[in-house]
């Protein structure tokens, strides 16, 4: 486009013939040639052509080094969040893991006391239980990633939750039940 109007001006200049006013004031020989006014006007459109067109450069790319930078502080951010994601996870499978290999060896190195027997069967299920949960919670964050969790809600009793979850000493009595509607093996965690 500015080509074309640079040609437009370059040809209409050099058709051009400018001849003093009768009466003009003489300039003692200064005048500029048609030639050289072509040439002026060209090389100016051209500057101020290369100009924008360097300018506009500049701001493209000023724009895409930007937009690198955003993309790679949101992936760092994403990076930093999958390891502490990944460190949480390891410390919460590797505890009832450990309690059930802890009573698992305890069944093997005791005499066969039915009560024993049971209370270490129990806390073998029971962690057996919490490793399910977290697992399970593992594959519901791998759904999330993907878009496909489902969440059942239903009608929970929260006095059960609370009290299913153990209290610390010296806690005080546990509150009162109340009911709601949620995720319950979600607000169990939530609680844990």
């Amino acid at each position: 486009m500015g080509a074309a109007i640079v040609g437009m001006h370059y040809t209409g200049m050099a058709a051009a013939q400018f001849t003093a006013a009768p009466g003009a004031p003489d300039l003692g020989g200064l005048s500029l040639h048609t030639g050289g006014l072509s040439i002026a006007v060209i090389s100016g459109t051209m500057l101020i052509f290369s100009v924008a067109l360097g300018g506009a450069a500049f701001d493209e790319r000023t724009r895409l080094l930007a937009r690198e930078q955003h993309a790679r502080l949101d992936a760092e951010a994403a990076n930093r969040l999958k390891d502490e994601f990944l460190a949480t996870l390891s410390h919460e499978l590797r505890t009832p893991l450990n309690v059930m290999v802890g009573r698992a060896q305890m069944l093997q190195a005791v005499a066969p006391d039915p009560a024993k027997v049971r209370e270490m069967a129990e806390a073998i299920a029971r962690n057996g239980e919490t490793l399910t949960r977290l697992v399970e919670d593992l594959l519901d964050v791998s759904r999330m990633t993907f878009g496909g969790v489902q969440v059942e809600r239903k009608s929970v009793d929260l006095g059960a939750l609370v009290e299913a979850k153990p209290s610390p000493p010296g806690s005080g009595p546990a509150p009162t039940p109340r009911r709601s509607v949620c995720t319950s093996r979600r607000f169990h965690a939530c609680l844990a």
